[in-house]
C-alpha cells in the first residue's frame, strides 16, 4: 500500500470520527489507530463537578452498532438513573454476529445515554456518562 492511499485512509477515518481502522487480506495486515491507549479508558467529562465525584465517559471498546438490550430481551441493560457495580454491562456493540459488553469501570450511577440505540459507534465513542459513588457514603439517592 502506497503512503497515497495509506494518507487517503487516514483521511477517510478522522472525517467518520473512527479511531481504529484494522484491514487484513491475503497477504497484508494493516492497522490503523489514531488514538492514544487513555482514549479507550473512561475519561472524565468536561465542565461537569458540583462536588461530588467527578462523572466520567464509557466509551465503545470496538467499532459497531451499539445496543441497550440484548437482541433477545426488550429491557435495556440499565437506564439512566439505574446504580450500577463494577463490571456490570451497561450496553452492547454488536460487530456481525458478536456481541461486545461494555462493562462498568467502577460502582455509579447512569447519568446519561450519549449514544443512540441502534448507532453505529467508532473505537472510543461516548456511550455513557458514569457518576462514581463517592469512596464514602455510596450513591446516595438519585
Amino acid at each position: 500500500m502506497d503512503a497515497a492511499t495509506l494518507a487517503r485512509l487516514a483521511r477517510a477515518m478522522a472525517e467518520a470520527g473512527l479511531a481504529r481502522l484494522e484491514l487484513e487480506g491475503p497477504d497484508f495486515a494493516l492497522r490503523l489507530d489514531r488514538s492514544s491507549p487513555a482514549d479507550a479508558a473512561p475519561s472524565p467529562v468536561p465542565g461537569s463537578s458540583n462536588g461530588d465525584a467527578a462523572p466520567v465517559l464509557v466509551r465503545a471498546p470496538a467499532v459497531g452498532t451499539f445496543l441497550r438490550a440484548h437482541p433477545l430481551h426488550q429491557r435495556p441493560l440499565v437506564v439512566p438513573g439505574e446504580r450500577v457495580r463494577a463490571g456490570e454491562s451497561l450496553g452492547l456493540v454488536r460487530i456481525g454476529d458478536v456481541l461486545l459488553p461494555v462493562p462498568a469501570p467502577r460502582e455509579g450511577r447512569v447519568v446519561a445515554e450519549p449514544a443512540a440505540p441502534g448507532s453505529l459507534v467508532g473505537f472510543g465513542d461516548p456511550l455513557f456518562e458514569l457518576r462514581p459513588c463517592a469512596e464514602e457514603g455510596g450513591c446516595g439517592s438519585t
